[in-house]
């Protein structure tokens, strides 16, 4: 979709990747996407240039990959293409295609998504104009700030060679990813040609990272232990999505596996609220890592509170009537053993909005592993969330931090009794 001010747009890309890293990050949003699409599987994965490709982005350039087996809707259309828009802010809102989305332009000047189908109807999508429907229906197209027609736009040649050669571009991936989708009744791709010197040729970029220079660097932000590792963390923390893999030139480097996911989706908690019932889970399990002969056992467990505090479900009530999405208010406290650490730290802290806060490096040198796992409040790059109350007036900002009080309070072990 066309951006009329692309040069703000960028600007906001280029704020966003300061706060997000790259690697860890990436996955994780990706990972969060996912199970946000109800997602049981996800892969990620690289590929070299392809010469049966049209787009010269496609077919010049090296690629990483990411395939589920989630729906995707009319409405996820809309929100993909958007995720890039400036000033856009979720930190209230949940789903698919947030800012976080952002953080693969680390890797790319755009990117590419292919759908299996396109779910309902953009009638229903207010603001989606019927003259947009056709592109909104493609089910390969491209996101990305230079998607604009002035003059001073130097890739304007790119939504010209989508618009030509979608419909054979989109076969070729299928063709290419077909060992990955062949079994997938739904499956949703995103293709992510890396920025190269020669897909640029001296222009204007997002970022000054480019394959050539950096390519050992761009595969070990992705295709590490430690990054292996982070992924068993998160997916007990994850109500949809129990299985990623990570193949590199068609071999699998990494299999993790959640056999059993139970912690309650989004609308069971919601149904607590609606019949006013508190709900405390214990759960217990184990996540199987497999990397190459190894295979990890890393268990878990997890204390989880459905509460029914008056002032976090005012707030939460006020905040569902403008139309905002939010997850229902629930808290947990997840324990992982890290048997691969070799380090005098026993255990370690961390807050996750859903999945971790922290920095992956912090997060595989303890014994033990203790999350404090549910929603809260956080800035809007996901990098902390405010506990202080500063006075007595009843500003957003307090309810907000009353709300991360309240959701503390209850994971804490006197709050149980």
């Amino acid at each position: 979709m066309k951006h009329t001010d692309f040069r703000a747009d960028i600007s906001n890309i280029k704020t966003i990747l300061e706060e997000y890293k790259w690697g860890f990050s990436v996955i994780k949003e990706l990972i969060q996407n996912s199970n946000d699409s109800e997602s049981s599987e996800l892969i990620f994965g690289f590929h070299e240039p392809d010469a049966g490709f049209r787009h010269s982005l496609l077919r010049d350039c090296p690629s990483l990959f990411v395939i589920n087996n989630g729906k995707f809707t009319a409405k996820d259309a809309y929100a993909i293409n958007e995720a890039i828009s400036s000033g856009k802010d979720d930190k209230l809102t949940t789903g698919k295609f947030g800012i976080g989305l952002n953080s693969v332009f680390h890797y790319c000047e755009g990117f590419f998504y292919a759908a299996s189908a396109i779910k309902g109807s953009f009638r229903n999508i207010d603001m989606v104009a019927e003259k947009d429907y056709g592109f909104y229906e493609r089910t390969l197209n491209m996101v990305t700030p230079w998607d604009s027609s002035a003059p001073k736009n130097p890739y304007r040649h790119w939504q010209l060679e989508l618009e030509q050669n979608w419909n054979a571009d989109r076969q070729e991936i299928v063709r290419l990813l077909d060992p990955y989708i062949r079994d997938m009744t739904d499956w949703f791709i995103v293709w992510i040609p890396l920025r190269s010197k020669k897909m640029i040729n001296e222009h204007d970029c997002i970022i000054d990272e480019f394959w050539e220079d950096s390519s050992d660097k761009i595969i070990m932000s992705l295709f590490c232990d430690i990054n292996y590792a982070m992924v068993s963390y998160i997916l007990p923390m994850l109500h949809s999505l129990h299985k990623v893999k990570f193949v590199n030139k068609s071999q699998i480097e990494a299999e993790i596996v959640h056999s059993a996911p139970r912690i309650p989706r989004l609308k069971e908690i919601e149904n607590c609220y609606l019949k006013k019932k508190r709900i405390i889970d214990s759960l217990q399990g184990e996540v199987i890592l497999k990397t190459g002969s190894v295979i990890r056992r890393v268990e878990y467990f997890l204390k989880q509170d459905i509460a029914l505090s008056e002032d976090v479900l005012d707030l939460y009530n006020d905040i569902k009537a403008k139309g905002h999405k939010i997850l229902p208010p629930h808290v947990g406290i997840l324990m992982v053993k890290n048997t691969g650490s070799n380090s005098k730290d026993k255990f370690k802290f961390h807050y996750s909005n859903t999945l971790p806060l922290s920095d992956k490096n912090d997060l595989i040198d303890a014994k033990y592993n203790l999350f404090l796992h549910g929603c809260f409040f956080v800035n809007s790059r996901r990098q902390y969330f405010d506990l202080a109350l500063k006075d007595n007036q009843q500003t957003e900002k307090q309810r907000e931090a009353k709300w991360n009080q309240d959701q503390i309070g209850r994971a804490s072990c006197r709050e149980r009794v």
